[in-house]
This record gives C-alpha cells, structure tokens and sequence, in this order.
C-alpha cells in the first residue's frame, strides 16, 4: 500500500493550506479593525470615506 501515505500527506498538505489563509485572513481583519480603532481615537470617521461622488 504505497498510496496510503501520499493520500495522508494530501490531506495533511490541504488542511495546511487551508490554516494558512484563515491565519491571512484574520490577519488581515485584525488589521483593518486596528486601523478603524486607530481613526476613532483620531476624531475621524471609522471607515475610510469615498472621495467620488
């Protein structure tokens, strides 16, 4: 059985992956929360504000 470990390895090599991009994800979200925190002890509006329109 030579293919059980490659298939084993697969999964391994997904889920991986998979924790991966929730981890950039989050990362990404703590950032941007970081940020809106950083703009209202600033006095400024939460979220960035369209300049078009």
């Amino acid at each position: 059985m030579v293919t059980a470990p490659f298939a084993l390895m697969a999964v391994a090599v997904g889920a991986s992956a998979h924790a991966d991009h929730e981890r950039r994800k989050a990362t990404e979200n703590i950032t941007e929360l970081s940020g809106n925190l950083h703009g209202d002890k600033r006095g400024e509006a939460p979220y960035p504000r369209s300049t078009s329109g």
